[in-house]
């Protein structure tokens, strides 16, 4: 086996337990290392093709409709189905944090998924820009700690990326209302396009490639 020539392995019997354990051990290890790098790259891909996506259709000219804009950002279901995956993924995130004698409210944490999802689909406006603020802040963190762990070559720039990411989230969850005035603005101005394009675009670059290169520790 490739392994045989690590140290402090002997002949016969124990010695090939021993070089079962290790080899299932760094296969363990190898697998939740593929997986989380290609989930990290998954996510951070996914959202630099939809970023170079939208900034190189507003680069090349094309006018979103004026009537949508101001439609979309109050889109109720569309808004749920997002709201719905934020809530899931940060009910996640927040069982991890109750450990010891605060792992039984576990389950109330996910009993409030469907409630919470429920009031804010009746009770809350512009449900699609504040679903798609909190999904821009999670995926935010999520791709600053995969930079991190995978240690992505130019990690200031895509970190730079990142950040900038999170605080429109959070600046669509306080005031979704300019999201609405943003997309107006574009579907009016041409003089918004190009600038607003060119940054949408150079950001889903950066999201869509850097994970690729990493630094071989």
């Amino acid at each position: 086996m490739w392994f045989q020539g690590l140290g402090g392995f002997g002949n016969g019997h124990d010695g090939g337990v021993r070089q079962q354990v290790v080899g299932l051990a760094l296969g363990s290890v190898l697998l939740v290392f593929t997986e989380c790098f290609m989930v990290f790259t998954a996510v951070s891909v996914g959202l630099g093709l939809t970023f170079a996506a939208a900034g190189l259709g507003l680069w090349l000219g094309r006018q979103p409709d004026a009537a949508m804009a101001a439609r979309l950002p109050r889109a109720r279901l569309a808004g749920a189905l997002v709201g719905v995956v934020c809530l899931v993924w940060a009910a996640y995130h927040g069982c991890l944090m109750l450990e010891g004698g605060l792992a039984s409210y576990r389950r109330v944490v996910w009993a409030l998924v469907p409630v919470v999802a429920l009031l804010v689909y009746y009770h809350l406006d512009y449900l699609l820009a504040r679903a798609l603020g909190g999904f821009l802040v999670l995926c935010a963190t999520y791709l600053l700690h995969g930079a991190f762990a995978e240690m992505v070559l130019w990690r200031p720039l895509y970190c730079v990326v990142c950040y900038l990411m999170g605080l429109s989230g959070m600046l669509l969850i306080a005031a979704p209302w300019r999201f609405r005035d943003l997309l107006q603005a574009l579907a009016q101005a041409r003089r918004w396009r190009r600038p607003c394009g060119s940054l949408a675009l150079a950001a889903g670059v950066i999201l869509a490639l850097l994970p690729w290169w990493r630094r071989i520790p």
